[in-house]
């Protein structure tokens, strides 16, 4: 959790989650908030039709979750075969511009049954989905974020987490040098925010986690911060609502003219 107060991103606490019960818990929340959550929202439009789903978010993300975990690899794993070389991890526009994974990719990331554990829970709880279901009472907003471009854009493709032996070492080292970049300039001219420099004792536990969890937490809240400060109150995504492929929040991606 954290507090946004003027440029400045104050952490305010670290919560861990263990089971995905934890995670529905959270979206119950009464709120008021807004979180940046690392998965994919949506599927490729061109699955999604040639699947024979509806083409709205609400409506495939339904058909989809009925299928259960078993049945959707099923399907993702059969529309695969039946596409040509090239052609088999198809990704949303937004993933193209961010140079990630595709959400039919089930294996190595397995974004595709993050989207179907994450979408479907969305779905069934009450908050507001930018952009693919924008709800005007909802006190809990949510926005799809990925770390790996603030990463990027503050310490290059250095890798920063899943390091084993010596790797780890120096993976330790990145850390603490992203945590210094998102607490500092580099932040600040790239999001016009960045991180309160958090205690002696947070650091050493962001630093010293090697799977990156908590960092990454860290930079989902930075990314959805710089999102909330965005004029229009779309919260950093395409101006035209119920956007089925769902967006990517963060400067490096340029919105498209949806008007």
């Amino acid at each position: 959790m954290a507090e946004l107060t003027g440029s400045r991103l104050c952490l305010l606490a670290l919560e861990r989650w263990t089971a995905l019960a934890d995670f529905e818990a959270f979206l119950g929340r009464a709120g008021p908030g807004l979180a940046g959550l690392d998965f994919p929202f949506g599927l490729p439009r061109a699955f999604v039709s040639t699947m024979g789903a509806p083409l709205d978010w609400q409506g495939y993300v339904e058909r989809f979750s009925a299928l259960g975990r078993h049945g959707f690899r099923s399907a993702v794993a059969a529309f695969k075969a039946g596409q040509p070389a090239g052609h088999k991890d198809l990704k949303r526009e937004t993933d193209r511009l961010a140079r990630a994974a595709s959400p039919l990719n089930i294996t190595r990331p397995p974004v595709g049954l993050m989207f179907f554990e994450g979408a479907g829970r969305l779905r069934r709880s009450g908050v507001s989905v930018w952009p693919c279901r924008p709800l005007a009472r909802a006190a809990m907003q949510v926005v799809e974020v990925y770390p790996a471009l603030a990463a990027r854009a503050l310490i290059g493709r250095r890798p920063y987490k899943g390091g084993r032996g010596a790797k780890a070492a120096e993976q330790a080292d990145v850390r603490r040098a992203l945590l210094a970049a998102l607490c500092g300039d580099t932040a600040l001219r790239h999001y016009g925010l960045c991180l309160a420099a958090p205690n002696a004792e947070r650091v050493e536990e962001l630093v010293g986690d090697g799977e990156g969890d908590g960092l990454d937490a860290v930079i989902c809240a930075l990314q959805a911060a710089w999102g909330y400060r965005r004029t229009g109150g779309q919260f950093g995504t395409p101006c035209a609502p119920g956007v089925s492929e769902g967006w990517i929040v963060d400067p490096a991606l340029p919105l498209p003219d949806r008007t």
